[in-house]
């Protein structure tokens, strides 16, 4: 069994964050959800209030096949805490999936794991991002899985998944939510 990190925040995006929450669990990887914040309770960005399992501290005592950020205005402060830095630089030197989803790309470029890399983003931050791809819903280069928006966040969450399980698993979640072809 895969393991994976998601790391949640004030004004997290509900849907980057609900639904690999969702989609990797019922596909078998044992996924803990962290906090960065003071509380194990944040306050998404539609309003939706999250309980995570472990606070960021906690989280980062272990070691994961994954770690997952997904966006939100609460990428802001994500993108300058240096634990969640520390952690991307770390995962992405050795080799583990490191995904982002929307503004979250802004992490991984803070922590210099975008040079030379194919990635997306969310076109808000195309500014500060101007080499995201902005042709695709998903993009894959080795170890970074990047995704634009809510939007797309199934199919981040499936590729995420695949990466993780197996395409076997992928079929599985994708029959058990009854997701069209």
């Amino acid at each position: 069994m895969s393991t994976a990190l998601l790391i949640i925040h004030e004004n997290v995006e509900e849907m980057e964050a609900i639904t690999p929450w969702d989609l990797l669990r019922r596909g078998g990887v044992d996924l803990t959800v962290a906090s960065r914040e003071d509380s194990l309770t944040v306050k998404a960005k539609e309003g939706a209030t999250l309980t995570a399992d472990v606070s960021l501290e906690e989280a980062l005592k272990k070691d994961y096949d994954c770690i997952i950020l997904p966006g939100g205005p609460g990428v802001m402060q994500l993108k300058d805490d240096e634990r969640v830095l520390d952690a991307v630089k770390s995962y992405a030197a050795r080799e583990k999936l490191v995904a982002a989803i929307c503004a979250a790309p802004l992490v991984l470029q803070n922590a210099g794991v975008l040079e030379g890399k194919s990635f997306t983003a969310h076109f808000s931050v195309q500014n500060t991002l101007p080499a995201l791809e902005m042709n695709a819903p998903v993009v894959e280069d080795e170890n970074l899985v990047t995704s634009q928006g809510p939007g797309t966040a199934i199919p981040f969450s499936l590729k995420i998944l695949e990466r993780l399980e197996g395409q076997d698993a992928v079929e599985q979640v994708k029959k058990a939510i009854c997701l069209p072809s």
